[in-house]
Formats: structure tokens, sequence, C-alpha cells
């Protein structure tokens, strides 16, 4: 998958994007690097497969840049559906897939103190956990030590959101 090109004609554009943005952020998020091949025409400009491209990526990195230039894997449990970069005291969580209201992650309950979402700056509420209702008999039960957000129910308008947790 060097040529980026070449996905373009495969996939809905919608795909396109997430397809391209989500190899960087697997990549970043494993301590990588991605060198993105775009090969120029004979006359020595770049076609529109390979401009469109690299829009994709233009596009998403005004907003979320500072969750891949200088970051690294995030020394964390890895998470379904998310990949975790880090710069200094900043963890970045990529949402792949956007869940329906919660998002929880495991073991960061009490090392973060605010939260929020890249392309707006929307603070992202921080759920606290409730002590067991054994009358209950749905819930769900809750480590403690997890931490649990509220999450609007309609996906931020970006091909993949970014939240950014602000650590202890």
């Amino acid at each position: 998958m060097t040529d980026a090109g070449r996905l373009m004609g495969l996939l809905p554009v919608t795909s396109f994007r997430a397809n391209l943005l989500g190899l960087l952020i697997d990549t970043v998020s494993k301590g990588g690097n991605l060198l993105m091949h775009v090969s120029p025409t004979a006359r020595g400009r770049l076609d529109a497969k390979s401009t469109a491209a690299l829009q994709v990526y233009a596009d998403w990195m005004r907003y979320h840049r500072a969750a891949i230039y200088g970051a690294r894997a995030a020394d964390l449990p890895p998470l379904q559906d998310c990949r975790l970069t880090r710069k200094g005291s900043a963890v970045y969580v990529h949402v792949l897939v956007w869940p329906f209201r919660h998002l929880h992650l495991p073991s960061l309950g009490t090392k973060v103190w605010r939260a929020r979402l890249m392309n707006y700056g929307s603070e992202i509420k921080i759920l606290q956990p409730q002590p067991p209702n054994p009358n209950d008999t749905m819930l769900v039960p809750v480590d403690p030590n997890d931490l649990t957000f509220g999450l609007p129910v309609e996906k931020p308008p970006v091909a993949i959101p970014v939240i950014v947790l602000a650590l202890i």
C-alpha cells in the first residue's frame, strides 16, 4: 500500500480518507514513521490521485497535527477501535470507530484531569464511576481505576476524531 493513489480507485471517498489516516495513526501509535510514496508524472507534476491523498492528510492535520508531529507510542495498554499517541503530558486518543455515548479507557481513572476534542476544542465530560446498585441488573460493573467519557451521540465531522487527554 505504498501508492495511496491506487487505494482511491478501489474505495469510496470516506473509506479512502479513513484508510489513509488510519495507516498514519496506526504507524505513529506503534512508534514508527510513515513514508507516503507519491510520484510525479512524466511532466513533473503530481497526478490528481496523489494530490487528493495529500489533501486528505493536509485537511486532517490542520486540527490534529499535535497528535502526530513529535508524538510517539503511548505507554498504555492498547484499546479496541482506538489508537494512542503521546507527546509530553498529553495522550491522544484516535477514535477509529465512534462509540455510542461512552468511551472507556482502562487504568487511567486517576491520571487525567481534562479531556477535549481536538477539532472543536470542546470539553469532553469525564464520568465518575457509580457505586454498584444490586437492584440494577442492566448495570455493567466499572473498575474505579477506569476512565469513562460521556461523548456526543453524533461523530464529529472529521474522518478520525481525536480526544486529547491532559495528564496529571
